[in-house]
């Protein structure tokens, strides 16, 4: 390999390396602020988009690192029912397809009945905020009281809160606001309620308006209605729109949108929906967003009530409301490690490349980074374009072009060329010896079990075992005395 050779592939690893270092930095500079302050309404950098947006035969691979905002949602809003096990039902259908088809048939949606339930996931997902609540807010916790200079709580000494009966704690969920128990009527709510096992008041209340926030979500689910602008014939007029509906059109157009994902775009081989399709995947975002935040409205609203009213000012200087479940995949770990591992992974390649260390592994993890990038967004005829390409591609675009060329430094000693790796090598214990030259001049013979091959006078080819040379008539005088 002549010198240029060698010269023009240091530049491109150097190129490359500095690709991949600004992206990084870029990435953590987002979350950590080194190089400028944080700017108003930026947010961090975040893989969850990418993620999300994924397209290609992999895209159910990448957005499942998440979850499926489709099918939490409507295991959230619908009720399944299932012959046989969810997981059974999983392995010869989609789950979500399943959910699907039985929300747009109406068999999974609530229809007000005696004896409905919550759907399993959003009771259990309520259920484990309401238990947060009491937990970092001490609600009904008689023996707490927060500590001097901001401390822990310790134990109250001869003061306790007063108590209730279970029966009055109906009328007293919703009372008006002000100090408890001071504000309340009590001798005229206790009259005419039967004794009952006590409870302590502040949290029986949150319990009973935690069950009233619930009742509302049963009755929204099955008996909802609103308003909604619909244009006929270019008339524009409010009808109404119940929740059931809301629910059937939802799976229709997140049907509608799977099958053209699934086998429209792949038969057709080319994407003939263009802005259709994200118009279609918009509106499917959309109303997945409104339901959810409707869904959420009672609890949302309960447990605000219950912060500002029924909580101590001691309690409240706690911290604030945690962040209400908003029916969303909880894939916050998950994404922490996917964002940290691209952020840091693409600045210790970029920064082994430009020093040369470690080179060949560099390159390999380059080509992989490369190449989960591709696989998330692959430029196939069929696919939408992704929004953020310079220029057009098909089947090749510049991450393969650049994996490629990672590959191709892997296999050269370009670190040792101009890098931190020739030191390594030249002052490793390790490394490979020249062979030491002949002790004498008959070790330079054919190996053994190997005849000399002869030459021909004239530059023929060998013709079989070398003859022996006759002595030669000249005779040359001894050296040496």
């Amino acid at each position: 390999m002549n010198v240029g050779t060698r010269i023009f592939l240091v530049l491109l690893r150097f190129a490359i390396g500095w690709h991949f270092l600004i992206e990084g930095l870029e990435k953590l500079d987002s979350h950590y602020h080194w190089f400028h302050p944080p700017a108003e309404g930026q947010k961090p950098w975040s893989s969850e988009a990418y993620l999300r947006g994924s397209t290609g035969p992999l895209a159910g691979l990448f957005r499942g690192q998440l979850g499926d905002p489709n099918l939490a949602a409507l295991e959230r809003l619908t009720v399944p029912h299932f012959e046989q096990d969810a997981k059974k039902v999983s392995a010869r259908k989609p789950l979500l397809d399943a959910l699907i088809e039985q929300a747009i048939s109406g068999k999974s949606l609530l229809r007000g009945k005696p004896g409905e339930q919550l759907p399993a996931a959003l009771a259990q997902e309520w259920q484990a905020y309401f238990d947060r609540f009491v937990k970092e807010f001490h609600v009904g916790d008689e023996g707490w009281k927060p500590a001097g200079g901001g401390g822990k709580g310790k134990k109250r000494t001869g003061e306790k809160l007063k108590w209730v009966p279970g029966g009055a704690v109906r009328m007293l969920t919703f009372a008006p606001a002000g100090g408890l128990p001071g504000a309340a009527p009590w001798p005229v709510l206790l009259l005419g309620y039967p004794q009952q096992r006590p409870d302590r008041i502040q949290l029986t209340l949150a319990r009973a308006a935690f069950d009233h926030g619930r009742e509302e979500t049963l009755r929204w689910l099955a008996r909802g209605k609103r308003e909604v602008e619909r244009t006929f014939s270019q008339v524009t007029q409010k009808v109404p729109e119940t929740t059931a509906d809301r629910i059937r059109e939802y799976a229709r157009k997140l049907r509608d949108l799977r099958d053209i994902e699934r086998y429209g775009m792949p038969g057709f081989g080319r994407d003939i929906w263009k802005k259709k399709l994200a118009t279609l995947r918009d509106e499917v975002n959309t109303r997945r967003a409104e339901l959810l935040a409707d869904l959420n409205r009672p609890l949302r609203e309960t447990f605000e009530f219950t912060y500002k009213v029924r909580l101590t000012p001691e309690q409240r200087d706690l911290g604030t409301l945690p962040p209400m479940p908003t029916g969303a995949p909880d894939a916050t770990e998950r994404l922490w490690w996917v964002d940290h591992l691209t952020m840091w992974g693409l600045t210790v390649v970029g920064v082994c490349l430009l020093l040369g260390l470690f080179t060949r592994t560099a390159c390999l993890g380059g080509a992989w980074f490369l190449l989960m990038f591709y696989l998330a967004m692959p430029s196939l005829p069929w696919l939408p374009a992704n929004p953020r390409a310079e220029g057009h591609y098909l089947i090749v675009n510049k991450n393969i072009i650049e994996m490629l060329a990672l590959l191709v430094l892997a296999t050269t000693y370009s670190g040792r060329w101009a890098g931190l790796d020739g030191l390594i090598h030249f002052f490793s214990p390790f490394r490979l010896r020249k062979s030491r030259p002949p002790a004498n001049k008959n070790e330079w013979g054919p190996p053994a079990g190997r005849p000399a091959a002869s030459r021909q006078p004239h530059g023929g080819a060998p013709t079989g075992p070398a003859a022996p040379h006759p002595p030669s008539p000249v005779k040359e005088p001894r050296h040496g005395p």
